[in-house]
């Protein structure tokens, strides 16, 4: 029973006529690949120790002939019997044509590598080695879980003044359930009208999957944070202006909060409670690029105490004015008994 085959060319992922420096340019970017210390997949340390015994064979010119001439055998100089033509048929672009003929179960002139990727009598496959490998996935599901891209997770938070220009913040990515990847830090723009909950997403900044598969994307939930005074409703925004008694019925000028420093505003003598005033184009971003408005609702507060100038004043506006908010009190003959 001869040797078992395994092709050192393929687990390199490069063709056989390929140059010295092809084959330590892929040898290299493998090795940094499933290197135990960068890959913690289970299978990574095998891979990483079948990449560097066929860097052994190929690396080197001469060792490199006898590989060719014997196979696996090129240590110890033993005949070695290749499968049937195992040199190139046809050659297009990067892919390369082989032919293994109709071979039997059973029979170990097949390669233990493409026995477990395609099984036997498969005849042609594409000798890149990225290309041979996603196809390996669907026999296997530990490949399967391993290569598929992930996206991550991420939360920011920014204050409600920053949602009407928009803003950045600086991330510092460490993926939890991926730790062979090593923590980068982004500036993530956050766009004007965003609102409590959205979320924005960075494309192509989550986990990559197996040899080198389009990574996945960066999710990143807003948090507005709440204002002292103001409240988003839709793009318009609430705020409840407190009044003294003495301060809605006389009216005046007052200086009220907005996202963009205080604004002045003028409340007409006999605001009551629940009186609503809007000023335009002080609320919230818009996402067609207009301003939602500031509504303002008077809530009347009393003082809990008095001052001794406040009663006395007090009192001498109850003597004095001729306002009497219950009109049942104005009938002749109410209170008689």
């Amino acid at each position: 029973m001869g040797p078992r085959f395994k092709d050192y060319y393929t687990i390199l992922g490069v063709i056989r006529t390929a140059t010295q420096e092809e084959i330590q340019r892929n040898y290299r970017k493998l090795a940094r690949k499933y290197h135990p210390d960068v890959n913690k997949a289970v299978w990574a340390e095998d891979k990483f120790k079948e990449i560097q015994e066929a860097h052994e064979a190929l690396g080197d010119p001469e060792k490199r002939a006898r590989y060719d001439s014997l196979g696996p055998q090129w240590r110890d100089g033993q005949d070695f019997s290749p499968p049937p033509n195992w040199g190139p048929t046809a050659q297009y672009g990067d892919t390369m044509e082989f032919d293994f003929g109709d071979q039997a179960a059973g029979e170990d002139d097949h390669s233990d590598f493409f026995e477990s990727l395609f099984g036997k009598g498969f005849r042609h496959f594409d000798e890149r080695f990225d290309a041979a490998w996603e196809r390996a996935k669907a026999s296997d599901p530990h490949m399967q879980k391993a290569q598929t891209s992930k996206d991550l997770q991420a939360e920011v938070e920014v204050a409600l003044e920053e949602t009407l220009y928009g803003c950045t913040r600086r991330l510092t990515i460490r993926p939890t359930h991926a730790p062979n990847i090593k923590p980068r830090t982004l500036e993530v723009k956050i766009p004007s009208g965003i609102r409590n909950g959205a979320r924005v997403r960075v494309p192509g900044q989550g986990v990559p999957g197996w040899a080198g598969s389009k990574p996945g994307d960066l999710l990143i939930t807003v948090k507005v944070k709440p204002h002292p005074f103001l409240s988003p409703d839709g793009d318009d925004l609430r705020l409840s202006l407190p009044l003294s008694p003495w301060e809605a019925m006389l009216g005046g000028r007052y200086y009220l909060p907005t996202l963009e420093g205080r604004h002045a505003t003028t409340i007409p003598p006999g605001a009551t409670e629940g009186s609503r005033f809007r000023i335009h184009e002080q609320g919230l971003a818009g996402r067609n690029g207009d301003r939602g408005d500031l509504i303002v609702e008077v809530m009347l507060v009393y003082p809990r105490e008095l001052t001794d100038n406040e009663r006395v004043l007090l009192e001498k506006l109850k003597k004095k004015s001729g306002f009497n908010p219950r009109p049942w009190e104005e009938e002749k003959d109410f209170g008689k008994e």
